[in-house]
C-alpha cells in the first residue's frame, strides 16, 4: 500500500507540468523523492526485466526455432545478444 502510494505520488510529481512544458524524468527526479523514489525506481526496473527477459527468450525461440539451453555458455551469450537487440529496439 505505502509503496504503491509513493509510486503514484512520485509519478504525479514527475509528470505534472504546466502547458507546453516537456516532462523530463532523470535520476535527479528520483533522488529528490528519497527512499520512496529509490524503491519506485527499483520496482519499475524489476517490472521491466520481469517482462523483458521472458520476451527475449521467447523471441529467440520464434527466430531460431529452438529453446536456449541456459546451462550452455554459448546459449547464454546468444540470449545476451537477443536481449540487447530487444532492449535497443524498444
Amino acid at each position: 500500500g505505502i509503496i504503491a502510494a509513493s509510486a503514484g505520488i512520485i509519478t504525479y510529481g514527475i509528470t505534472s507540468r504546466r502547458e507546453g512544458d516537456v516532462p523530463k524524468v532523470s535520476m535527479n527526479n528520483v533522488k529528490s523523492f528519497g527512499l520512496a523514489g529509490t524503491i519506485s525506481y527499483i520496482l519499475i526496473e524489476l517490472g521491466f526485466w520481469a517482462v523483458a527477459f521472458p520476451l527475449a527468450l521467447s523471441w529467440y525461440k520464434v527466430a531460431g526455432g529452438m529453446w536456449l539451453d541456459l546451462s550452455d555458455p554459448a546459449d547464454k551469450a546468444k540470449l545476451l545478444g537477443a536481449g540487447a537487440v530487444f532492449i535497443n529496439g524498444v
